[in-house]
């Protein structure tokens, strides 16, 4: 009865309108790597991790479909650079992989149901672009930053705070498509080859306001 009669409080148009958010999230990146020369007489693989903190800029309109369903379109900015570093799986070199993924930008629709007066839960479908920059196993070998995409999708609640502010939380996964690159050294024998395959864990926290 309790849940029936939370429900009947349920109204979408509570969280319904224009939005400007800011986030705080908790990632995990990590850069799959590998080095083929074109002989295939040497192939080298790596792997570049790293855990830490960024923040994003979250901007869009939610429209309001029925009493509890709404859906939300959106942008979001991440103003700050992703990195890490690894070490090759080949031994006898000890070589250095490293990846540096930055000025990360995409676009999301966000299906929400509500569940009581002030919470709601959703899913999100999102598509991100970034510029990769990869480092590859000797000093010489690197990609200029190129275009990264990649889709992903995330799940989370949403609480009003009050009736302008909001705070949700959500967790994310994001899968870019694999980039490859030719040396851009050459040693007069064979041309190596760069593939890089990052992939994007979050936990994200967004204080946003509705207006």
């Amino acid at each position: 009865m309790c849940l029936l009669g939370t429900g009947s409080f349920a109204d979408s148009k509570s969280i319904a309108g224009p939005h400007i958010g800011i986030s705080a999230s908790v990632i995990g990146a990590e850069f799959d790597g590998k080095r083929t020369a074109s002989d295939n007489s040497t192939s080298m693989n790596g792997r570049a991790g790293l855990v830490g903190g960024i923040g994003d800029i979250d901007a869009g309109y939610t429209a309001a479909l029925d009493k509890n369903s709404a859906v939300t379109i959106g942008a979001r900015y991440i103003p700050i650079k992703v990195d890490g570093s690894g070490t090759s799986s080949d031994a006898t070199t000890g070589s250095t992989i490293k990846g540096e993924l930055k000025n990360i930008y995409g676009a999301y629709i966000k299906p929400t149901y509500t569940i009581s007066k002030d919470a709601s839960v959703f899913v999100e479908v999102h598509y991100l672009k970034g510029d990769l920059n990869v480092t590859g196993l000797s000093a010489t070998e690197s990609q200029k930053p190129g275009d990264l995409e990649g889709w992903g999708g995330s799940v989370g609640v949403r609480v009003n705070l009050t009736p302008s502010a909001f705070l949700s939380v959500e967790a994310s996964y994001t899968d870019f498509d694999g980039l490859r690159a030719k040396d851009v050294s050459n040693d007069g024998i064979r041309t190596k080859t760069v593939t890089f395959d990052p992939k994007i864990a979050e936990g994200r926290v967004t204080l946003g306001f509705t207006f």
